[in-house]
């Protein structure tokens, strides 16, 4: 009986300090995209030629929200601005389509549904620290490099 007993005791023991209260046992993921992203460079081309510039961190910087799903874009100089959007806060969704993540401004309907989206551009990088956006549709180009 003893044995039982002491077997128990480990299994018990076991069990309990195996747990911890500290960490949820069903946490998501962080979402990689989430946080401030400053504009480093940015590539806008077509047949009338190509506009390649590089932003000091700060000029125009992304802050995407993933629990609320929106996008913050803080350029103090109007000179800077992103999508003709400036100081502005916007829903977005990142779909992904055929292996590719893309990101697109989106529209809901009166109950919350995505109704819709506008595409902004291809996520072809993301990492800790650099996060690339890439349209290129047939007339022109568009690539912007972001940093952390």
């Amino acid at each position: 009986m003893k044995p039982y007993k002491l077997i128990c005791s480990f299994f018990l023991a076991t069990l309990l300090l195996g747990c911890s209260q500290n960490e949820p046992l069903d946490s998501p993921p962080e979402d990689p995209l989430n946080g401030a992203w400053s504009m480093v460079n940015s590539v806008i081309g077509g047949f009338g030629g190509t506009t390649d510039r590089d932003y000091e961190i700060g000029d125009n910087t992304w802050i995407f929200d993933a629990e609320n799903g929106t996008i913050t874009i803080e350029s103090p100089d109007p000179m800077n601005c992103t999508l003709g959007l400036c100081n502005s806060t916007f829903d977005y969704v990142v779909i992904e389509e055929e292996g590719a993540l893309k990101l697109g401004r989106a529209f809901y309907d009166e109950e919350g549904n995505l109704s819709g989206s506008l595409y902004i551009g291809d996520i072809t990088t993301l990492t800790e620290t650099e996060l690339v956006v890439e349209r290129t549709p047939s007339v022109y180009i568009t690539r912007w490099t972001f940093a952390r």
